[in-house]
């Protein structure tokens, strides 16, 4: 039996019981991204009970040379000197996402066998570098959600690699051999739930709430003919994935139409373009989730962005 549970199991009950490898977080998180959430949602400015509890988060040793990292990369145009000008600066539910995704990201890397790690997360780097920019260059979505989507599906990947060693070396294989990024239907066979699945769950746990985990699962996993009935954040989620698969693949925007509020205007799209053909020639092997002290402040001397 390769599934973490047997017998008669919804797909959700073998994703909560996945996601529950990867540990506890922290009700430090859970409480600051909860309250950033909610204050972004009200369309109020921070109140101060979330700067404190955000603020505290953005100064802390493990988190604050990524998120600066962050910060240089996806708004360079903010200058930030300091970790404490984090939460002074950057967008409301930007800040959620990026604490967020640097949380599980530091966690599964040391979750995960370091081999195997080096393997299914090495696209990892240009995939939520491009989430955060499709965010960035049409605010519908938003840098926050841009992230989530090009990161979170790597991450919940770790929750099948712990419980089924052989078995998701063996997947990984499989997907290079077949040049696929993904087979939901083989990991649902093995594991009776998709890595978008797990992933909802741990968005969720983060604090963002059932209805906006829920959706990103249902917009990750749509298809071509159930994409006319999303809505809302669904939606959202589901174009933001076309966005990033687009802009990897192919170094361009995506062939097809769309809702006029998730393309961005002639400059924008210029830089999204220019951006993405970088990558395609030459892929990052570290994104803003690595950077250290040192990295952040050669950035600043040399004036560059990423």
């Amino acid at each position: 039996m390769t599934k973490l549970n047997s017998g008669d199991t919804s797909s959700w009950d073998h994703a909560r019981a996945y996601a529950q490898l990867l540990g506890k977080v922290p009700s430090s998180f859970t409480t600051a991204i909860r309250q950033l959430k909610a204050d972004h949602d009200k369309g109020i400015p921070m109140s101060r009970a979330t700067a404190f509890q955000a603020g505290r988060l953005c100064r802390s040793p493990s988190l604050s040379a990524s998120l600066m990292g962050a910060a240089k990369s996806y708004f360079p145009e903010i200058k930030i000197q300091e970790e404490a000008q984090l939460v002074q600066h950057l967008p409301i539910d930007s800040i959620a996402g990026l604490l967020g995704t640097a949380f599980y990201y530091f966690r599964v890397k040391k979750l995960a066998n370091y081999d195997e790690w080096t393997q299914y997360a090495k696209g990892l780097p240009n995939r939520v570098e491009l989430g955060g920019a499709v965010g960035k260059y049409i605010p519908r979505i938003g840098v926050s959600r841009g992230i989530l989507a090009g990161a979170f599906d790597t991450i919940a990947l770790t929750a099948f690699h712990l419980h089924d060693k052989k078995g998701f070396t063996d997947y990984r294989r499989f997907l290079k051999n077949k040049s696929k990024r993904e087979d939901l239907t083989y990991e649902n066979d093995r594991w009776g739930c998709t890595r978008y699945n797990v992933a909802s769950i741990l968005i969720q746990t983060l604090g963002f709430g059932v209805e906006f985990a829920n959706s990103y699962a249902v917009g990750m996993l749509a298809t071509d003919s159930e994409e006319k009935s999303l809505f809302g954040d669904a939606y959202c989620f589901r174009l933001t994935r076309i966005w990033i698969d687009a802009l990897d693949d192919l170094g361009c925007e995506p062939d097809r139409a769309m809702r006029v509020e998730y393309y961005p205007d002639a400059a924008e799209l210029s830089l999204l373009r220019e951006r993405a053909s970088k990558l395609l020639t030459v892929p990052l092997s570290i994104s803003w989730l690595d950077k250290t002290k040192k990295d952040v402040e050669q950035i600043e001397d040399s004036g560059e962005s990423s």
